[in-house]
């Protein structure tokens, strides 16, 4: 059950208006855990807050504890404190506090209950609790399995729905834990505010499994086969795990065998999320040593193969657990393994995947330790790469930054976007249907508009043409779909309806900003790539 406020009210013995400075300080040098004092009066109704940062701050202007030590704590105080009822839920009063009152993320809140002093909710309290919600929501997906609709496709849609529905306050959870993060918060807040970013991303991780799963087992994940260069797909895969790996001191290399293929065709993405996910098993199980993956190509009758190897130094897998371990929602019973967080999608997925282009997933013990996991799917020989597919450097362009129109009807989402268009720069009109869309975007110029899918009132596919009919520097506007439906299907769906491009929920700050200055210096010369106000 969600926490209430008052559930982590700390009754902390209030200080009354006629406290001396003094006094207030004998109390935090004596309660070094104090980070902020509450002032009540005699009726019990909270007057004021006094943070510990605040009267050192007031004693540090003083020159000396003399002239400051006997005048009342109260006027160092803040003299509007956040007061938050008992009654409200944590997560709601955390999202109300990044949207509209940075303080309370940083003094803290009195709690009270009919207008009496009932507690007091530090910054890091609030956080822990906020916290811990998402990792019970992260284990409550292990239940939904159970509450999907039996056939296949019923499952699959129903995980739909629930990942749209999910993926979208998601946007709210990781977006104002990454604004905290940046924020002149204590060391302890962001450390809960990393926290809560990891739970949101585990969470993430477990909704992606989970569709996954379902699309596999309905059918309807379809493989998009082109052709790579194998060597790059290696490197970039060392790349990106090779942070994760020297934080844990690991070793970690990704190679190609000698001999092997140098361009192949297959479907790059799937075969990475294969490969991703057993690295980051192997990374996770190993405690020290090294991890290392292999690709090589063999050809195996009049099939050409694929096969990529990862091998780790970890605790290994016990016999009896390693069929099983392929299946949805397992896990090892005993051992370090067992300990590990997770719900046991990862494998199923990734085995699913090989089956689907034609392969396996094998598991056997690492002579030296730990576990090695074979992958093998058939694949093609892709030809060389034509000149065409190696283009002359494009000429650097460069826009100024302009207005942008934001639509988005989830207030925690549309804030989030908001500000981290606002922090780059961008001038931002947010609104939050498609009537009021349609009238801003024909009374001012705008250089790109970011409209979700899911309207209130309308499909938003549908506004694309209303932007491209206005008589005004909008029609030339680049136009990007923002949704909670992370499937290609979707996607494509989304840029046949014209959209430049698309952004997917859950909404990550640097990601958002990236993905609107990569749509804009990919646009035809328009005047929208100087500023839109100027055409």
């Amino acid at each position: 059950m969600p926490a209430k406020m008052r559930d982590l009210a700390a009754p902390i013995l209030p200080l009354s208006p006629d406290a001396t400075a003094q006094a207030a300080l004998q109390r935090f040098f004596s309660e070094p855990e104090l980070c902020a004092l509450p002032v009540v009066d005699d009726e019990g109704a909270p007057v004021g807050l006094i943070t510990r940062l605040a009267l050192s701050e007031a004693f540090a202007r003083s020159g000396s504890h003399i002239p400051i030590a006997g005048k009342l704590a109260i006027e160092a105080a803040s003299p509007r404190p956040v007061l938050v009822s008992g009654d409200k839920p944590a997560a709601m009063v955390a999202g109300a506090a990044a949207k509209k009152n940075s303080r309370a993320l940083i003094d803290g809140m009195i709690v009270h209950a009919d207008g009496l002093y009932v507690g007091f909710v530090s910054p890091e309290t609030l956080l822990s609790a906020v916290a811990e919600e998402n990792i019970q929501r992260a284990r409550a997906m292990k239940h939904l399995k159970a509450r999907a609709e039996e056939t296949e496709t019923g499952r699959a849609d129903f995980l739909a729905a629930v990942g749209h529905e999910i993926r979208t306050p998601l946007t709210g959870i990781l977006g104002l834990a990454d604004m905290l993060c940046e924020a002149d918060i204590s060391k302890s807040a962001r450390g809960y505010a990393r926290a809560i970013s990891h739970s949101g991303d585990h969470l993430k991780r477990i909704l992606d499994d989970l569709l996954d799963a379902a699309r596999l087992d309905a059918g309807r994940l379809d493989l998009r086969p082109e052709p790579f260069d194998l060597k790059k797909f290696a490197s970039d895969a060392e790349a990106l795990w090779r942070g994760c790996a020297e934080a844990d001191e690991l070793a970690l290399a990704v190679s190609v065998r000698r001999g092997s293929e140098k361009r192949i065709e297959a479907d790059p993405a799937r075969l990475r999320q294969i490969l991703f996910n057993l690295i980051s098993n192997a990374l996770k199980f190993t405690d020290s040593g090294a991890v290392s993956a292999e690709l090589g190509t063999q050809q195996d009758g009049n099939t050409l193969q694929l096969v990529m190897r990862v091998t780790d130094t970890g605790c290994g897998i016990a016999p009896a657990d390693r069929q099983r371990l392929f299946g949805a929602f397992e896990r090892a019973e005993e051992g370090a393994a067992s300990e590990k967080d997770g719900i046991g999608l990862g494998l199923a997925v990734a085995s699913k995947l090989a089956a689907a282009m034609d392969g396996t997933i094998t598991l056997a013990d690492n002579p030296g330790g730990g576990s090695v996991f074979t992958v093998s799917v058939a694949v093609r020989k892709a030809g060389p790469r034509l000149a065409v597919d190696n283009p002359a450097p494009p000429t650097r362009r460069t826009f100024e930054l302009g207005r942008v129109l934001l639509v988005e009807d989830h207030d925690v989402s549309r804030f989030v976007m908001r500000e981290a268009l606002r922090a780059a720069g961008w001038q931002v009109d947010a609104v939050e249907n498609g009537l009021q869309a349609t009238l801003r975007a024909s009374e001012a110029d705008y250089q790109a508009v970011l409209c979700d899918l899911r309207l209130p009132d309308v499909n938003g596919e549908d506004l694309v043409d209303e932007f491209r009919a206005c008589d005004n520097a909008t029609a030339k506007a680049v136009i990007l779909a923002v949704t909670a439906d992370a499937s290609p299907t979707r996607r494509a769906q989304a840029l046949a309806a014209g959209f430049d491009a698309v952004v997917e929920k859950p909404i990550r700050s640097r990601a958002l900003v990236m993905t609107l200055a990569e749509a804009l210096l990919a646009a035809p010369d328009r005047a929208l790539l100087r500023k839109a106000g100027a055409l």
